[in-house]
């Protein structure tokens, strides 16, 4: 999970802040409590690019975790919901998960 999902899942959510809050990539390497150079290998898919299986529940956690990152959340709230998204997406192990 570690070495795979937690970069696609900062990923997901570093291009979403980008694209639906206008946020630059410093505003969002506070709000994800990374480096701004982590964003923007995120943001150019030079680090977690891996994708997540496109999955309906995955991507509604996601868009919904991003709306809560941008209004604000401490470290250990940010660490809650990444546990809450990585338990959604071991219970999709079923299919194969990266692609």
């Amino acid at each position: 999970m570690a070495q795979n999902v937690f970069p696609a899942i900062r990923a997901m959510i570093a291009l979403e802040l980008q694209k639906n809050y206008n946020l630059n990539q410093s505003e969002i390497a506070k709000k994800l409590f990374v480096s701004q150079p982590a964003i923007s290998q995120y943001i150019r898919q030079l680090r977690g690019g891996k994708k997540i299986v496109e999955n309906s529940e995955i991507r509604d956690a996601i868009k919904n975790l991003s709306a809560m990152i941008n209004k604000g959340l401490t470290k250990e709230q940010l660490d809650e919901e990444f546990c809450k998204i990585c338990k959604i997406i071991s219970n999709n192990m079923k299919c194969p998960m990266l692609l």
